[in-house]
């Protein structure tokens, strides 16, 4: 069961929020800034950029526990073999209708 902490949650989405308006603010300054200067924004970008996508993959995916065991289920490959033909087949989990998420 996934239970919300919701300062935890308010404190990673004013931090995407943050990351997301910094990505954009270099983006925009290095398109306009002369060539020395541009190239040091655009790596202050994708240093931006790369933190984003870190903190997305981070909280939002890795730290929930629904979506750790999708990942789980979907690496093992045990599951995509079926006895019959070795075909290859993605695992479906559906969460139990009974269970609160």
């Amino acid at each position: 069961m996934y239970f919300c902490d919701y300062r935890s949650q308010l404190a990673a989405h004013v931090v995407v929020l943050l990351l997301f308006l910094l990505a954009w603010s270099t983006a925009a300054a290095s398109v306009v800034t002369p060539a020395p200067y541009s190239t040091i924004l655009s790596c202050i970008h994708v240093a931006i950029c790369t933190a984003l996508g870190t903190t997305v993959l981070l909280y939002f995916c890795a730290g929930r526990g629904d979506v750790a065991a999708e990942w789980k289920a979907f690496a093992d490959p045990r599951q995509w073999i079926s006895p019959s033909g070795g075909r290859l087949r993605i695992p479906l989990h559906f969460p139990d209708k009974n269970k609160n998420i």
